[in-house]
């Protein structure tokens, strides 16, 4: 089997709720059957903590990034496959710098792991999308008080 990258953004008070949410919303629209390529593949999800003035979007670009540094990437010609490695090692470096080493591989083996716990990001508020609708297609101008957004990305098994 294989894996799909999967990309949700969830509201609520935790990111934990917000979890569950996307899992149980997940499952249904999905099924019950497994390798459905979605988040209710994942058996958890693990915060990760945005660096002092970094959007959910650009940390999330740069994990994506990171990832291609490994040899696991095929590309159609030479010239090719050295801008997307030197492109990769630049957001290694910026991971590196953010997180440390070893927080940076534990990130970046979640990332790629079909099976293991999927990544969740705060969204900024800039970041939050003008409307939005809850699980019932509801549609709401602001969050509910107390609520945040979370961002869950990976790959899941498909």
């Amino acid at each position: 089997m294989g894996a799909q990258d999967f990309e949700v953004i969830y509201d609520a008070k935790t990111w934990q709720d917000a979890f569950r949410t996307a899992v149980d919303d997940a499952y249904w629209s999905y099924g019950h059957a497994g390798y459905t390529g979605s988040i209710c593949e994942k058996p958890g999800a693990r915060l990760v903590t945005r660096p002092k003035g970094v959007k959910a979007s650009t940390l999330k670009n740069t994990i994506e990034l990171a990832d291609r540094a490994n040899e696991k990437w095929y590309f159609a010609n030479e010239a090719e496959q050295k801008r997307a490695k030197a492109k990769a090692l630049k957001a290694l470096d910026q991971m590196h710098a953010w997180f440390g080493e070893y927080e940076t591989d534990l990130i970046l083996s979640l990332f790629d792991d079909k099976w293991e716990d999927a990544l969740c990001i705060e969204l900024t508020k800039s970041e939050y999308p003008n409307k939005y609708s809850d699980p019932t297609d509801r549609y709401y101008e602001r969050l509910p008080r107390g609520h945040k957004m979370w961002i869950f990305f990976g790959m899941a098994s498909s």
